[in-house]
């Protein structure tokens, strides 16, 4: 199909200014245009929406947190948004920078903890979607301290007050793991928020979404909680697979069938196998115990996957 750059331009510019309506069925289906519209549009809109819509706030409330460094850093950042060929080059170069140890060690917490519910609820929605697009999703991988910067916004996400943005976060949080290329990296940052989403005291909800999110993750990198810095998240599924209620037994049910690989045909126990050498105590014989009696009968999870 053929279409013009006016079309998605409008189309997106509307979505943009939707993303934060008062109706949540609005919200979601402003983020969905959002992520279509990328589809037909060039980088420069990306690097535009991006900066505009979920990072330009973060930078304002970080910068009181910065050193004279990062303060430059963030000028820097602000550079790569501006429509010239030099963009992209400009944040490859940034993406190798460290974020300072004062910035992740609770910081998310703090961003945006005066905007509104539905304010934030629409920034994780487009988050989500924005990464879930291929473009969308293919630019943030290449960039990895954009990639950063949207991890820190959603692990705050993640840890606030209202439920409903949790459920969106825990959903972005996924997008954001998939397409992180440092696996190890990525879940040993948002290990803390997912941990704490899975508390049996959180809400069904929240579970239900988070389990979503990390269906998310595995969908683009299969196998990427199979490894040390993973096992503390199957752990916690593994406790929400026996100890909720069924509607959240079901989902991490799924879950933990698509993160073991349990359904591929070639390798279907070598994800068992590799989680059971790097279990805690008796966790490998429980999980194995849930395969044989449970996870083994699921055909396909297609039903219940995000989409």
């Amino acid at each position: 199909i053929s279409v013009g750059s006016e079309v998605p331009k409008k189309a997106l510019e509307a979505a943009e200014n939707l993303v934060h309506h008062e109706n949540a069925a609005v919200r979601e289906g402003a983020a969905c245009v959002m992520g279509t519209a990328l589809k037909w549009l060039g980088e420069e809109h990306l690097f535009s929406l991006l900066d505009r819509l979920l990072l330009s706030d973060y930078r304002q409330e970080m910068h009181q947190y910065e050193d004279n460094d990062e303060s430059k850093l963030s000028a820097s950042m602000h550079s790569i948004f501006s429509v010239t060929s030099a963009a992209s080059a400009k944040t490859q170069k940034i993406s190798n920078r460290n974020i300072s140890a004062h910035r992740v060690k609770g910081d998310e917490y703090k961003i945006m903890q005066s905007q509104s519910a539905n304010f934030k609820h629409g920034k994780a929605l487009a988050c989500l979607r924005i990464l879930s697009s291929s473009k969308g999703g293919e630019f943030v991988s290449r960039h990895n301290r954009i990639l950063n910067d949207l991890s820190m916004i959603v692990r705050g996400l993640m840890m606030d007050d209202d439920s409903m943005v949790r459920q969106a976060a825990c959903l972005a949080m996924g997008a954001i793991m998939g397409r992180s290329i440092n696996e190890i990296a990525i879940l040993k940052v948002a290990r803390h928020a997912i941990l704490k989403c899975m508390r049996t005291t959180e809400e069904m909800d929240v579970h239900i979404a988070l389990a979503r999110g990390l269906m998310v993750a595995t969908n683009m990198k299969p196998h990427i909680f199979v490894c040390r810095a993973g096992t503390p998240i199957l752990e916690g599924a593994l406790i929400l697979g026996f100890s909720s209620p069924h509607a959240v037994q079901k989902m991490f049910h799924a879950f933990l069938w698509l993160a073991l690989g349990i359904g591929d045909k070639d390798s279907a126990h070598a994800g068992l196998a590799e989680y059971m050498s790097l279990a805690e105590g008796d966790n490998g014989l429980i999980m194995m115990n849930l395969v044989t009696k449970n996870l083994a009968r699921i055909k396909s999870v297609h039903d219940i996957l995000w989409t």
